[in-house]
């Protein structure tokens, strides 16, 4: 079992009066995470071995290995026999594949169950048994609930097609269609009917309301489309004819076709001058700045202010004018539009934006007194805004060039009080950058401070030391983070978790299905991680036990569900209490929240281009929490979240032949992939990290575009100033992930 950090720190220190022969070396080496290991899953493992067979498509020798196990772990006999099931469905033996997963779902209370009944369903449903398959599917909306029991419905309406009940599975897709269950799932009974060829009349506007709700927005504007055509042909009410136009309009704005949206909404405007005027001149507007006719989209923003000031679009109106404005040139009208939202729109989403678009805009004017009061003002205003961070960490920036010492303490106040990853780092940074030193007697007071009962303040404190210090300083205060986090309950309790993989005397408190659990833990040691992880998802683990939902999170780990795991552990550290940095935490909550999985592949690839692992780690951390089969709503896969048009480049470039769309949902090759469009920005961007990054989010032609407006900007301001706010974010979130890692390794910044 791997040995844990906090033992390490207590053996070598002793506590505060230790040996202090620990270094950052020893403790990057004691911290060789437990989840770098995952991804290759124990290739010795039996069921490992029986699915590399699978992967090479030799089903014969997969289903020797899983007989042998049949024979000697009879416990287990349901997972194997759903994975011999598997087998023999490769190797064309239908029947025999059948025979065993009838047996199968008669394990009841078990996931492994669920699953066979759901495969048998879909055997039936290839094979064109439609009356078997609609029985299966009936048998599983019995046995689960919420969104998962309407799949069921929306499938077992597909197999009553094949059946010939077409009137029965219409109705049992309407009534789908009329309840109040997630979008997507409504898209997909809304699709069914449609290949059926049942939405007509009315229905229409009805589905195109479930598509554009559901975020498919290209087959929400032609079902619009259509809604309209028939509405003007019935001569239904203006207003209802309005609003389908409408509705077509934000169904092409929200697909990116703003030249098309434009035209609908002026079309809109013309037939029906008195439906909601404010808001289609928003939109007309809004569609002008995407296509860069600022000057166009600005006429009809202005209209707004001028004719209705107190519509719910003028404060939006009048930021986007500011930014437009937000230039040497234009500065002042800039920040006499930002001080306006203040003014008149103190409660707006703006306003926080705009008292930090203007501190910033005299910080770049030069103007450093003002800015600074300008910061010192908004944080007073609202010092949990969402820019709190960004604010002190500039306005330390400000009193660097003013007043060295005070800025010093600027500094430590953002570290104090800020959980931004990213102004963290640039704030350690900073300090260092100063001059800044920290001596052991500041840790004496942190820990007295938690011992009267401030322990949130103290551990805040400590990490403050343990962020800007070296050497022993910064061990001894974390070590001492560390003691003192543990006098809170929660945390004393996870500090004790063993890191084992299955983690029983934390799962078995407040369970009464022993059984189960020593099934998961079989299946473990056997190398079926897949289904383990499964099978502890039925688990309900309590609130109340986080030392249970923490266990529950490494086997869902083990279980190659890390996008998962990660999340039930996130969820955890915020409700438990959230701390300044991960390195106070429990070693196994560092590991599942910091993980390395794929570590081996990722280092190989990144030696290829000089490029740092944790750099890469980072990425994949922030794009897809190490999920290889995710995709984003834009249609970029796997962990790196690869776009398919840029897959195909790649690919050419790589020499990947015969290159598909699926071939991304794979870890080796797409982060490959990855690496090589990283390593591509970096040298189209002189080496920049940064500028890499927002090639690799928003595409090189618009960091082009970014670079060419702000040439010679230093790196932190360049930053700032990205104009699309996912792109800007997406950056610090990388970097501040990336300092991370490295702190984690024991490297100082």
């Amino acid at each position: 079992m791997m040995v844990t950090i906090l033992a390490l720190f207590f053996g070598f220190l002793g506590g505060l009066g230790g040996n202090s022969g620990l270094n950052f070396v020893d403790l990057a080496a004691a911290r060789a995470s437990f989840t770098s290991y995952m991804p290759q899953m124990k290739d010795a493992a039996p069921f490992v071995k029986a699915k590399n067979h699978l992967d090479k498509k030799k089903p014969s020798k997969a289903l020797k290995i899983y007989q042998g196990l049949l024979d000697t772990n009879p416990d287990a006999a349901p997972y194997i026999k759903a994975a011999m099931a598997e087998a023999k469905i490769m190797d064309k033996d239908i029947p025999g594949a059948i025979f065993l997963l009838k047996q199968v779902t008669k394990t009841k209370k078990r996931a492994v169950g669920l699953s066979a009944h759901e495969k048998l369903a879909e055997i039936f449903l290839s094979e064109g048994h439609f009356v078997a398959a609609v029985s299966e599917y009936k048998k599983l909306q019995k046995r689960v609930r919420s969104n998962k029991k309407y799949e069921f419905e929306i499938k077992e309406a597909k197999a009553l097609v094949g059946a010939g009940e077409i009137s029965s599975a219409e109705k049992k897709l309407l009534r789908i269609l009329g309840r109040r269950i997630s979008p997507q799932i409504k898209i997909q009974a809304a699709t069914q009917l449609l290949h059926m060829g049942k939405i007509r009349g009315s229905l229409i506007k009805k589905v195109a309301d479930i598509y554009y709700d559901g975020g498919d927005c290209p087959t929400a504007a032609n079902m619009y489309k259509q809604a309209y055509a028939l509405a003007k042909k019935s001569k239904k009410p203006w207003k209802q004819r309005a609003e389908l136009l409408f509705k077509w309009g934000r169904s092409q704005e929200r697909s990116d076709r703003w030249r098309s949206a434009i035209k609908t909404y002026r079309e809109l405007r013309k037939i029906f001058p008195k439906f909601e005027p404010e808001q289609v001149k928003y939109h007309i507007g809004l569609c002008y700045q995407r296509i860069g006719q600022d000057k166009t989209g600005e006429k009809y923003l202005a209209e707004i202010l001028k004719d209705s000031p107190k519509s719910k679009y003028a404060d939006d109106a009048l930021y986007r004018m500011a930014t437009r404005r937000d230039k040497k040139e234009q500065r002042e009208e800039a920040l006499q539009l930002y001080r306006r939202i203040l003014k008149e729109y103190r409660r707006s989403k703006w306003a926080d934006v705009a008292a930090w678009k203007i501190g910033f805009a005299l910080f770049e004017d030069g103007k450093l007194d003002e800015a600074s009061k300008a910061f010192e003002r908004a944080l007073k205003r609202n010092p949990k805004s969402d820019y709190a961070s960004a604010m002190g960490y500039w306005r330390g920036r400000i009193l660097e060039k003013l007043k060295k010492e005070e800025a010093v303490d600027q500094y430590l106040d953002v570290l104090k009080h800020s959980t931004s990853r990213y102004y963290r780092g640039r704030s350690i940074q900073a300090f260092g950058r100063l001059g800044g030193r920290m001596d052991a007697t500041g840790i004496d007071a942190a820990v007295a401070k938690g011992n009267k009962g401030d322990v949130s303040g103290g551990v805040k404190d400590l990490i403050t030391i343990y962020d800007i210090s070296k050497g022993k300083t910064s061990l001894t205060a974390l070590v001492e983070a560390r003691k003192l986090l543990q006098k809170i309950v929660y945390w004393e309790t996870l500090a004790k978790f063993t890191g084992a993989t299955v983690d029983t005397a934390a799962l078995t408190k407040g369970q009464k299905n022993s059984k189960h659990l020593d099934e998961i833990v079989e299946l473990i040691d056997l190398g079926a991680f897949e289904e383990a992880a499964a099978e502890i998802l039925v688990l309900k683990a309590r609130k109340s036990r986080p030392e249970s939902r923490l266990a529950r999170a490494r086997v869902l780990a083990e279980g190659g569900k890390f996008r998962r795991a990660i999340r039930e552990v996130e969820q955890l550290v915020r409700e438990v209490g959230e701390v300044p940095h991960p390195a106070a935490l429990p070693d196994v909550v560092i590991d599942l929240l910091y993980p390395r999985y794929y570590e081996t592949v990722i280092r190989s690839e990144a030696k290829k281009y000089g490029m740092d692992y944790r750099f890469v780690l980072a990425v994949i951390r922030e794009e897809s929490r190490f999920d290889p089969g995710v995709s984003s709503w834009a249609g970029a896969q796997g962990l790196m979240q690869i776009m398919p048009a840029t897959g195909r480049s790649i690919a050419k470039s790589l020499k990947i032949k015969q290159f598909k769309r699926d071939m991304l949902r794979d870890p080796n090759v797409n982060i490959a992939m990855g690496v090589y469009y990283l390593d591509r920005m970096k040298r189209q961007y002189k080496g920049n990290r940064y500028m890499a990054l927002s090639g690799y989010n928003a595409g090189p032609g618009n960091t082009s575009r970014w670079v060419r407006q702000n040439p010679s900007m230093e790196e932190e301001i360049w930053i700032e100033k990205i104009s699309f706010n996912e792109t800007r974010n997406y950056v610090k979130r990388v970097l501040g992930t990336y300092w991370t890692y490295k702190q984690l390794d024991g490297e100082h910044l």
